[in-house]
């Protein structure tokens, strides 16, 4: 736990630097069920340091040493506190998930992924609820209606999946929670947003504008200010053999 409080002092402080990458992707299997995996990717801060060292003050200037080390740790969900899980909407869902943290300074590595396995992927839109809104618990309330801003919710046919944004709806923000609001557009100015789709099949087309395709894999990314503001989309369908 004490690596992972060092984690998101790493991740407020380099949050006003943009070094941020949301990779949503899915692994799916032929009967329906497959992974999930929403990772936030900080590897840029990894040739960072001393600007780093230079933003933390001397109360958590010891998350410094969390970039020279080389770890893998894994907390599971399934380990959350019962005032925690009688929040949740789907805890059954949640406890089948578990949080991965890696660093390598070597291999320029630093990173956090979500696990989710899942039997359909109606799953993947239960679970996200469950997470976005507990995660949105602990920033301001006032802005979004989910933690990053968005919801993604999927379905899927014998041989296509669809991906379609729920945005969420912006609420007027008070006056001691602005430096809040300011902060998270700060956060996310240059940040990116990629979605990765691993197939059973090879991919026949997609309506996703601006995918590229490579057998069964598609893959998109966009800037996350012009895919929050609706510049651009990730959403769409792709077919399968």
């Amino acid at each position: 736990m004490k690596r992972l409080f060092y984690f998101l002092c790493i991740v407020s402080v380099f949050s006003l630097t943009s070094c941020i990458t949301i990779i949503e992707e899915i692994f799916l299997n032929k009967d329906g069920s497959g992974k999930f995996l929403l990772t936030v990717d900080l590897s840029a801060v990894m040739g960072m340091k001393e600007m780093l060292a230079g933003k933390l003050n001397s109360a958590n200037s010891d998350s410094l040493s969390l970039l020279q080390e080389k770890f893998d740790s894994i907390i599971y969900f399934n380990d959350m506190k019962d005032s925690v899980r009688r929040t949740l909407s789907y805890p059954h869902l949640v406890e089948k998930a578990h949080l991965q943290l890696k660093g390598d300074e070597e291999a320029g590595i630093l990173k956090v992924t979500v696990h989710f396995p899942f039997k359909n992927v109606e799953e993947i839109n239960q679970f996200q609820q469950d997470i976005q809104r507990y995660g949105k618990g602990g920033l301001n309330k006032e802005m979004t209606s989910d933690f990053l801003g968005y919801q993604t919710n999927f379905s899927k046919t014998k041989k296509s999946i669809e991906r379609v944004t729920t945005y969420g709806e912006a609420k007027e923000v008070k006056e001691e929670d602005r430096l809040a609001e300011s902060m998270s557009k700060m956060m996310f100015a240059t940040a990116r947003v990629k979605s990765i789709y691993h197939l059973p099949g090879k991919i026949k087309s997609t309506t996703i504008p601006g995918a590229t395709v490579k057998g069964n894999q598609c893959e998109v990314e966009l800037s996350y200010p012009d895919f929050i503001n609706r510049k651009k989309t990730m959403d769409g369908i792709i077919t399968y053999k």
